[in-house]
Formats: structure tokens, sequence, C-alpha cells
């Protein structure tokens, strides 16, 4: 797989739909109402590379999260917090876990397609088997800066699909960085405070 073409294509969906969307005819209207609350959780499953500039192994991982989404119906995106973690086990050589929490931007689209960017920062735990970075070497932490994109799904209301994106930045010990990346696929469901005008 060529991560670099899946990242620039990933990326240009994502930003392409949030500049190129428009809102559905109910939407456009301001008086408009929808039913769609603000709090989304997710979890899924992630094809991952935790050290692709070492080596090009690949594996897989989980991850989950949550959105707290604020509907704005004057502006053309709804910004909205974001808090996610991936879990990645050891496989023969490695394994990561990542918590972080920042900004997601998304805009709906055929009022069912809702394309995002995000932008997270958070911690990070790369964990080696013993033997990997020598024989005391078992695992070393960084601050993770984690950027991508994607597409939530409606299937009904409250539930849909996910899929997105995501690349990050480590710096770990003195002079080593390196940058995973991950491809996710997740379920999601909203909940919250009832309808909104829009």
């Amino acid at each position: 797989m060529n991560w670099k073409t899946v990242s620039r294509t990933a990326l240009f969906f994502a930003v392409a739909g949030l500049l190129t969307a428009e809102r559905g005819v109910a939407q456009a209207s301001p008086t408009a109402t929808i039913d769609r609350p603000p709090i989304t959780i997710f979890a899924g499953g992630s094809y991952i590379q935790p050290q692709p500039d070492f080596y090009k192994n690949n594996q897989m991982a989980y991850f989950f999260g949550l959105d707290y989404t604020r509907y704005t119906p004057r502006f053309y995106v709804d910004p909205s917090i974001e808090v996610r973690a991936l879990i990645s086990p050891i496989d023969e050589e490695v394994g990561e876990n990542v918590y972080s929490g920042g900004l997601k931007l998304s805009h709906t689209y055929f009022r069912r397609i809702r394309p995002y960017g995000d932008i997270l920062i958070g911690s990070g735990t790369i964990k080696y088997v013993a033997g990997h970075f020598g024989p005391t070497v078992t695992s070393d932490n960084s601050i993770v800066y984690t950027y991508g994109g994607g597409v939530d799904f409606d299937v009904y209301r409250t539930l849909g699909l996910k899929a997105d994106y995501q690349g990050s930045r480590w710096h770990t010990g003195t002079d080593v960085t390196f940058h995973p990346r991950s491809l996710n696929f997740a379920v999601f469901y909203r909940f919250g405070f009832g309808r909104r005008d829009r």
C-alpha cells in the first residue's frame, strides 16, 4: 500500500468536501429544525503502521472516542471537540497507545454525509519487545501531534459509520522523530439534548 498516495487522497477529499459541500434544502433555511444530538461516541478498528520511518510492518489496532459538536446555523462548518484513543498491542516488535484531543471541523453534505478534518494533540507511549532497541529499553513516551480527515455517514438519525485517515508526529529521546499513520473504520452513535434549530 502506498501510504503517501492514500494520505494525500484522504486529505484531498476531506478538504474538498468541506470547501464544496452545500447544505440540503431544509438545512439552508434559517428556520429549519433538525434532530441531531450533539454528543457522538465511536469505536472501531485501525490498519496502522507504527514506525514507517524505520520499518514497514503493518498491524491491526482499535480505537474509540467521543465528539461534542456545536451545530452552527449561520456558519459553514460545525466545530467539535474530539477526544480519541488508539490502542495498538505489541506484535513481533512494537505497539503503541495514543490518547489525544483537539478540534474537528465538519460540514453536512446531502444531509447524510459529513466530511471533516481534525487536528489533535496528546500523549503517546510506544512499547518494544525486549531486545528491539537493547535489553533494557521496553517503552518510550512522546507528545503526539495528529492530523487527518474522513467522512461520517448517517445510516440513521443517531447511528452511522465513520472512515478516516490519521497521520501523526512523534519525537522520542533526543533526536528520534517518526510518523505513524492509520486508516480507521468505526461505528458511531449520537445522543444528547434533543432537537435544535438550524
